[in-house]
């Protein structure tokens, strides 16, 4: 079917909506079209808790712009591709990553740059330090992590050599899917019955197909890409959902 363009807007939004899926395509580099499974029709980052317009603490885009606060088409940061808007801490100032403290992961190496690959955006805003709107504006305190890494579930490693050191027993397959149920089991050293019916894999969303990051667990461009139970109210922007933990449950054989 021909489509005929009229107006400079009408052009405009097109062109914005094929930003928009070249954006995630990039953030996410061994993803691919997977990436895109799973997310619910009508959602997306208009009117997500990653829409800056909606925080009184924020000065909303004059033009209600939303993809503005992180990503610009023109003159964007070269270091960071994905067109980003903001500058970079390359040297991580500060920086506490994780430490391995069980025996059994010190054979898994960390990247000697634990915010490799989309982590490092994410920072831009949740290490408190740098602005989130032209004017100024730092994340509040209760939704930053600030540079000390300790406090956080590890990332910047490599869930392959994170299966080889714990163990099949222990972590899930890469090319499993993300958990979507739960049986628990009655039986004492029997592991709960875990079911995988999640359009996303595991390996869809490491950095590379490997190194796990923040966007392993966060979907960072969908309003809310799993609803909660009845009854519950949060948005985490999670590939699978907090009850019976099964994003945890998603990695971890328990």
């Amino acid at each position: 079917m021909a489509v005929t363009v009229r107006t400079n807007s009408t052009r405009f939004y097109l062109r914005t909506i094929l930003l928009a899926a070249s954006i995630v395509s990039n953030l996410l580099p061994g993803a691919g079209g997977p990436a895109f499974a799973g997310q619910a029709p009508g959602t997306g980052t208009v009117g997500s808790v990653h829409d800056m317009n909606t925080f009184a603490f924020v000065f909303n885009d004059s033009m209600g712009r939303v993809c503005a606060f992180c990503h610009v088409p023109h003159h964007a940061n070269s270091e960071a591709g994905t067109l980003w808007a903001k500058p970079l801490d390359q040297q991580a100032s500060g920086l506490r990553p994780y430490t391995w403290t069980a025996p059994e992961n010190l054979r898994i190496s960390q990247e000697l740059d634990p915010l490799v690959g989309p982590s490092r955006l994410c920072m831009t805003c949740h290490d408190g330090a740098i602005a989130i709107d032209p004017h100024g504006t730092k994340m509040p305190a209760e939704k930053t992590i600030s540079t000390d890494l300790n406090i956080t579930h590890p990332i910047g490693f490599s869930y392959d050599e994170a299966v080889t050191a714990r163990g099949s027993n222990e972590l899930a397959d890469k090319n499993e899917q993300y958990a979507t149920a739960v049986t628990p089991s009655e039986t004492p050293g029997v592991y709960n019955q875990v079911t995988r019916e999640a359009k996303i894999r595991i390996v869809d969303l490491l950095y590379q197909g490997e190194i796990l990051t923040c966007v392993s667990c966060h979907d960072v461009h969908n309003k809310n890409n799993v609803s909660p139970d009845p009854g519950h109210n949060y948005n985490f922007l999670l590939w699978a959902k907090e009850e019976n933990s099964l994003i945890c449950l998603s990695c971890h054989k328990k």
